[in-house]
């Protein structure tokens, strides 16, 4: 007992703890980049990755990647989820779910997992309805006179423990029936003789292998604590990728729309011929007829000295005549400034 309580207190201490960390550096991260944001270090990244999305040739493959991203995450914390609350209950119920008329087990053991030569019954019946440790199987309630010897039962013991054993033999002590029973893989038969009132049911070999060694990892105080602390540390990485997004959308549409251009290809326009340039940090975007030609570092003396400044984006636009529109305004986190 007091080996489980220090078991289950450093669980519990190691989990917080690392819990804690997460905490602290998903936070840190989530201040920084917002500060990021805010401050406009990141402009030119939103700028691009707007252009990319807008650009028909790449639109639904992002957006595809993106959905089946977050489908794949909710498929998979669903699952999760699901095996949780089905281990929490099955711990609940003594590790049994009952359903109708059929109970499922998870199996702790592996008294039935191989034949033991001392059992050569099993070899002269061929009895080979055997299911090993970490499985979860099927038994159906059955009536009394149903019952065979070699059925596979479960019930359960004097202590109130659930066990799966085949019945060997019956016996009548003290005027009731009482069936001997035995695990496979053991070489004697339980202390315990069962009656029928103690029976949960009849094994109908029905199994899942494998699986149980989740359940059981679940249901225990350490998985139980492991869980949580993993679904808390996914809620508060949500919650915190969801504000950045927030203010990512916000900072995004702001510039938007001051440079207030439409990205994607355009022919609407076959008879005008004019050119825009957006200079901001450094960087020249340059279109023509309302289509994007590319981005490049500023290289021209001249533009560096009249559009390299800092927080100001600077629109050029160049119309058939050869005449150019300047349109200069102020990007930072505090004021907006336009100027013709």
């Amino acid at each position: 007992m007091k080996g489980n309580t220090l078991s289950f207190v450093v669980t519990l201490v190691s989990v917080a703890a690392l819990a804690i960390v997460f905490t602290i550096l998903f936070v840190n991260s989530y201040k920084m980049s917002k500060e990021e944001i805010e401050q406009g270090r990141r402009d030119i990244e939103f700028i691009d990755k707007e252009i990319d999305i807008e650009r028909k040739a790449r639109a639904d493959k992002i957006n595809g990647a993106l959905v089946a991203g977050k489908t794949f995450g909710i498929v998979v914390s669903v699952v999760v989820f699901a095996f949780f609350i089905f281990s929490v209950i099955n711990r609940i119920n003594g590790n049994k779910i009952v359903i109708g008329n059929t109970t499922h087990i998870v199996i702790e053991t592996g008294s039935m997992s191989a034949k033991n030569d001392v059992n050569d019954y099993l070899i002269t019946y061929n009895l080979n309805n055997q299911f090993g440790a970490n499985s979860i199987i099927e038994v159906e309630k059955v009536e009394e006179e149903n019952l065979y010897v070699y059925d596979v039962v479960a019930f359960k013991n004097d202590v109130g423990q659930t066990v799966i054993h085949r019945i060997i033999n019956v016996e009548i002590k003290d005027g009731e029936l009482r069936y001997v029973t035995r695990g496979d893989a053991n070489n004697a038969s339980d202390s315990y003789r069962p009656v029928y009132e103690d029976l949960i049911g009849r094994y109908n070999g029905n199994k899942v292998d494998h699986v149980g060694i989740l359940i059981i990892f679940f249901q225990s105080n350490a998985g139980i604590i492991t869980v949580i602390s993993i679904f808390y540390i996914l809620t508060l990485l949500v919650t915190l990728s969801e504000k950045l997004s927030a203010f990512q959308r916000e900072r995004t549409d702001r510039l938007l729309s001051v440079i207030d251009f439409d990205f994607e290809d355009d022919d609407t326009f076959p008879d005008h011929d004019f050119v825009q340039n957006i200079y901001y940090q450094g960087i020249v975007y340059r279109f023509k007829n309302n289509s994007f030609l590319g981005k490049e570092e500023i290289s021209d003396p001249v533009e560096l000295e009249r559009y390299d400044e800092e927080n100001q984006l600077v629109q050029t636009t160049t119309d058939e005549s050869g005449e150019t529109v300047v349109s200069k305004t102020i990007i930072d986190p505090t004021k907006e400034e336009n100027e013709q």
